[in-house]
Order: structure tokens, then C-alpha cells, then sequence
């Protein structure tokens, strides 16, 4: 498949971040995980526009209600707090 085609079709069903002012095209809904120091937080993998996978993760508010959706938990679902490349290239071979 074209990346550029994946790329803009993620983008379309999971959305979009900036990280460095690299754009990110999630491509998966961002689930429930803990972090490397087992701190709760949420996690999705996504895309850029070269076609290299990265980790995106958000850390939830500290006085998020644990029992509401996930949506109300992150203070903004569009600034993630880390992100990382994970796989040059991964995409390419799609």
C-alpha cells in the first residue's frame, strides 16, 4: 500500500498529532497502559509521513475520574507527552 495512502487514511480513522513538528497519524485507538516507571498512561502507535512506526504516549490528569471514559482522562488528546520513532522504515513494507 502507498504510504502516503496509509498515512492520510489513519489520520482520517484514529487522528492526528504533532510531535517536534513531526506529524503523527495514529493508527490505533489510544488504550489504557502503564509506563516504563509503571505509571498509568495511554498509548498508541502511529505513523509519519515516511512511513516509520513511533510510540505515542499521554499521561492522564491527576485528578482524572478513573471511572469516566477515556476522552476525559488526558488534558489534550492533541499534545501528547512523549513520542518516539520505534521502527525506521516499518511502513515501507506494507
Amino acid at each position: 500500500m502507498n504510504v502516503k495512502k496509509l498515512f492520510d487514511e489513519s489520520k482520517k480513522l484514529y487522528g492526528s498529532v504533532f510531535w517536534d513538528d513531526v506529524e503523527l497519524a495514529l493508527t490505533q485507538d489510544p488504550y489504557p497502559d502503564t509506563d516504563y516507571l509503571d505509571d498509568e498512561c495511554f498509548c498508541a502507535d502511529a505513523m509519519d509521513k515516511d512511513g516509520n512506526l513511533w510510540y505515542v504516549l499521554w499521561y492522564p490528569k491527576d485528578d482524572a475520574d478513573k471511572t469516566d471514559d477515556y476522552a476525559s482522562q488526558v488534558e489534550d488528546w492533541d499534545k501528547p507527552d512523549f513520542a518516539a520513532m520505534v521502527d525506521k522504515d516499518y511502513y515501507l513494507y506494507w
